[in-house]
């Protein structure tokens, strides 16, 4: 099973607008390390140093590539290209740098997931070609095994994101509904699943959500803290600084004095933020696709990458809102770097994103009102 634009990626290489080339941990696999420490350093590679390991570095249980002072790959030339695969050819690249932006899971017997992540421009490019994602190859929900149940709630995201009838704040809080509904019914959660093929209980459940929005001031304030708390490590890191340092700066004036954004201020933006709604809604998808599937039968596990999910929608949108205050306009290019940033950014591991939840909040799942408060 496969996003309908899966195909159709190629990486742009030198004329990529944010490289993955930089600014943040290059994974480097067991066998590509043995294999680096006995290969020669090719020409042009600043500072040089005998063999390619000596280029990297213990990170955990294995290893990543040192970079250098501009947290940039030192194997990237002036020109943006990997002087690796200039002087030995792809065979030579990590794990990680051969199939970035692709994922591959192996979700059950005779079933594999492809998807591609959406921290790489030229992905998101692809998603602005379209209204939705559709996927193929989609096999029967009996044939994931004992993901089945998860299978089919990951199913009714995926629908209620793909309805265009419904903003995608609107569907995050009508799967956010439905999540908690079916944590709240225990171990018979199962049983609760088919009543959301309704589209007449659909439909209610939308109105509830639209009716149970969260106040827009309030909202706005709780996305320009988050905002900065996201931000603060990266900070003290230098990374992401072209886009950062501004973006944070913006949102610290701000808070000095919340008194200075009017709800004129919040509408404007509204307005300019509309036109991107599709692309978010291929984002979110595509998010809940490789994300959503999580663990047999843990509905709670779903719930939680699913806030996750919504904290990325928020902090892209705010992202947005303080480039458009900033410079009075939101292009696509913009957006595209809100997009790609916020996404490398909060590309957690799973232990990750439940040690910042529970640290961070007072409960690790949400309340329903939160949430809203939180994407509204």
């Amino acid at each position: 099973m496969k996003p309908d634009y899966y195909d159709e990626f190629q990486c742009i290489a030198d004329a990529c607008s944010l490289t993955c080339c930089q600014e943040w941990k290059i994974a480097v696999d067991r066998k590509t390390a043995a294999a680096w420490k006995k290969t020669e350093t090719p020409e042009g590679v600043r500072p040089k140093r005998r063999t390619l390991s000596d280029y990297t570095k213990k990170c955990g249980d294995g290893r990543i590539i040192t970079l250098d002072e501009k947290m940039r790959c030192p194997f990237l030339d002036e020109r943006k290209l990997c002087r690796l695969v200039l002087t030995y050819g792809d065979a030579v690249l990590s794990e990680t740098c051969t199939l970035f932006p692709r994922e591959k899971h192996e979700v059950a017997a005779g079933i594999t997931e492809y998807s591609l992540m959406p921290c790489c421009p030229a992905v998101v490019d692809l998603f602005r070609e379209r209204e939705c994602i559709r996927f193929s190859d989609e096999a029967d929900s009996a044939s994931y095994g004992a993901y089945k149940a998860v299978y089919e709630v990951r199913k009714h995201f995926l629908t209620i994101m793909a309805d265009r009838v419904y903003r995608p704040a609107q569907s995050l809080g009508m799967m956010f509904y439905m999540a908690l509904d079916l944590c709240d019914a225990g171990t018979s959660w199962k049983a609760e699943v088919p009543k959301y093929d309704d589209a007449l209980f659909r439909k209610e459940l939308a109105g509830a959500v639209e009716h149970a929005g969260a106040d827009c001031w309030a909202a706005f304030v709780e996305r320009n803290e988050l905002f900065l708390d996201l931000a603060e490590n990266y900070r003290k890191e230098g990374l992401y600084r072209a886009f950062l340092t501004p973006a944070a700066e913006e949102a610290e004036q701000i808070a000095e004095d919340y008194g200075k954004i009017r709800k004129e201020d919040l509408d404007a933006f509204a307005q300019a933020f509309s036109p991107y709604e599709a692309l978010m809604r291929c984002y979110l998808q595509s998010e809940i696709f490789s994300e959503c599937l999580g663990e047999p039968d843990d509905v709670e596990y779903v719930t939680v990458k699913l806030q996750w999910i919504a904290l990325e929608y928020a902090a892209i949108r705010h992202a947005a809102f303080l480039c458009w205050h900033r410079e009075g306009a939101l292009s696509y290019e913009t957006m595209r770097s809100c997009m790609v940033i916020l996404s490398r950014m909060l590309g957690y591991e799973d232990e990750d994103i439940w040690e910042y939840l529970e640290n961070s909040f007072e409960r690790l799942i949400w309340d329903w009102g939160y949430f809203a408060l939180v994407v509204s």
